[in-house]
């Protein structure tokens, strides 16, 4: 607090420290956004790759095993 004191002297300093305050925040949520994005991107190729793995090797089983 005493920081936003010794800056915000006029109500000029209290709208642009609201402003860099709601930048910052709309910069925040971007990268969050931003960050779940590549989350799910990455849990979806890990799961496309395992599930790809997974019936190679059990095709490969079957194709090998004498019926």
């Amino acid at each position: 607090m005493a920081k936003f004191n010794e800056k915000c002297q006029t109500g000029a300093d209290v709208l642009e420290h609201m402003n860099d305050r709601s930048d910052r925040m709309e910069r925040m949520r971007v990268l969050q956004q931003e960050k779940r994005e590549i989350e799910n991107n990455v849990t979806e190729y890990l799961i496309r790759n395992d599930l790809t793995e997974f019936f190679t090797v059990n095709w490969n089983r079957v194709q090998n095993t004498d019926w």
